[in-house]
């Protein structure tokens, strides 16, 4: 157990003093990029809530927090379902699915944004090679598309990590 203390401290207070800096940050005017900070109570609240876009702010928040939680339970079971299989091609789909849980989060986010380019993204060109140019959209760009995309990016990224938990239990 005393071999575990030092890992467990770091991992609490990186966990921690982010939450507390974030709670600091809140109630203060912070001036980049020196990160200097002025008490200012509940300012910055009262500024947010009065905004035009607040409700838009509240409702797309909760379009995410939603979507993302039946998306993944959702796509999770199927997921599980179609890979409790044997053969070649579920072992191909095993492997798609684990891709996006292996790239960083980084590279993963900028693979899912040259995708969604409205100009030469894959997904565009791919309608446009079959004919279905007018089905191409701007995917990040118009408030009917970026929410959805963006859902559909982080429901990529978290189907191999669902996928990796339930095999190495099997293991």
């Amino acid at each position: 157990m005393m071999f575990v203390a030092p890992c467990t401290v770091v991992v609490l207070l990186m966990m921690i003093v982010p939450i507390l800096r974030s709670v600091s940050f809140a109630f203060s005017e912070v001036t980049l990029p020196s990160f200097d900070t002025r008490f200012i109570g509940t300012d910055n609240f009262e500024k947010i809530i009065s905004l035009e876009e607040f409700p838009t702010i509240v409702k797309n928040t909760v379009v995410w927090i939603v979507g993302t939680v039946i998306l993944r339970v959702s796509l999770g079971f199927l997921a599980a379902f179609i890979m409790d299989g044997q053969g070649k091609p579920i072992k191909a789909v095993r492997l798609l699915a684990l891709l996006p849980w292996t790239v960083p989060s980084i590279a993963s986010a900028n693979t899912w944004r040259w995708m969604l380019q409205s100009d030469f993204g894959l997904i565009n060109g791919m309608f446009k090679s079959v004919g279905l140019e007018s089905w191409g959209r701007l995917w990040l760009s118009t408030a009917q598309t970026a929410l959805p995309s963006v859902l559909v990016a982080e429901m990529a990224a978290v189907m191999g990590v669902a996928y990796s938990h339930r095999r190495r239990k099997d293991v």
